[in-house]
């Protein structure tokens, strides 16, 4: 007979929201396991009221701190248990639909978190990427391209800057080299990109290495040029070891993408391990608009999506 298994706990956040209601995974945060604190900051008594954390984000732009062995909010974290996302975010309509659309993830005792915007209108809230202190809530940095020298909350009176390259998928984090890997939207609207500053182009549909100390920006490879097809990078990238053409392993992520494109990046670097190729690329865009006269190719690995649809290839689907 099958074990009937019951929850230890159960936790309801009370989140209201118009639209995405659902649970994009959770944080784990374990005191004793952490090698980034001392002996002395994990004995903090806060910290031992609630060693094992659970980090998680809500549709209505909380993060919360939850007892992995009560469910009860951390009282030290934030304000109660929770922080408020949408500091920082303008106080507008827009910045009302704000919320994070993935897990946050767990670097030693840093949380990092991005968030989702809506694609197709002007005055949205920034991409900023915030890090926060899994023990206060407090943000250890800020990822904001529009302002690079400003790496915390900004200062009173002005918010992060609208309508940047935002984080909607999961991040990947390398300890061992302390890099956290962003794979990025592209500055809303999506549609239309006459206007686009230097740091919307530069930093669009990318995947972005970051200190994750500091968040200071590392590299930056670029998948698509002046995207304005929402080709905004879908997910986590996958970081492995492989050997490259001389034989020497070494540490590589794979960022797949709306295109079909593959790309293996070396992570120390960003420089691609196997073959990319800027190819001429058709014009003739809207009037205002400036099209990139090339697109990055990645001929070294295969590409997804360019094969006929067959019975052979078209598994898991019933034949038309």
């Amino acid at each position: 007979m099958p074990t009937l298994v019951k929850p230890r706990w159960r936790f309801d956040p009370h989140a209201q929201t118009a639209e995405h209601v659902t649970c994009r995974g959770v944080g784990y945060y374990d005191v004793q396991s952490d090698t980034s604190l001392s002996a002395e900051e994990k004995a903090s008594p806060s910290l031992q009221q609630c060693p094992q954390r659970i980090l998680v984000s809500t549709v209505d732009a909380r993060l919360l701190a939850l007892n992995a062995k009560t469910g009860e909010l951390c009282e030290d974290f934030g304000t109660r248990g929770s922080v408020d996302l949408k500091q920082g975010m303008d106080n507008t309509e827009n910045s009302k639909r704000y919320h994070p659309t993935s897990t946050p993830v767990i670097m030693g005792h840093i949380a990092v978190l991005g968030g989702w915007v809506r694609d197709i209108v002007h005055g949205e809230p920034s991409g900023v990427v915030r890090a926060f202190d899994v023990r206060s809530g407090k943000v250890v940095w800020a990822w904001d391209v529009g302002q690079p020298e400003n790496v915390t909350d900004p200062q009173k009176g002005r918010v992060y800057t609208l309508e940047t390259p935002n984080v909607w998928t999961v991040p990947g984090f390398d300890k061992e080299l302390n890099l956290v890997y962003l794979p990025t939207g592209n500055g809303p609207p999506d549609y239309w990109g006459g206007d686009r500053n230097e740091a919307k182009e530069k930093y669009g549909s990318s995947v972005v290495a970051v200190d994750a100390s500091t968040g200071e920006t590392k590299w930056v490879f670029q998948t698509v040029h002046h995207d304005i097809w929402d080709y905004d990078l879908p997910s986590q990238p996958v970081l492995f070891h492989m050997k490259n053409d001389q034989g020497e392993e070494i540490p590589v992520l794979i960022q797949t993408t709306k295109t079909g494109q593959i790309y293996v990046l070396d992570r120390r670097t960003g420089k691609p391990v196997t073959r990319v190729e800027e190819r001429p690329v058709a014009q003739g865009g809207a009037e205002g608009e400036r099209l990139s006269a090339t697109q990055p190719f990645s001929t070294g690995m295969p590409q997804l999506g360019v094969e006929p649809v067959n019975r052979e290839i078209n598994v898991g689907r019933d034949a038309v």
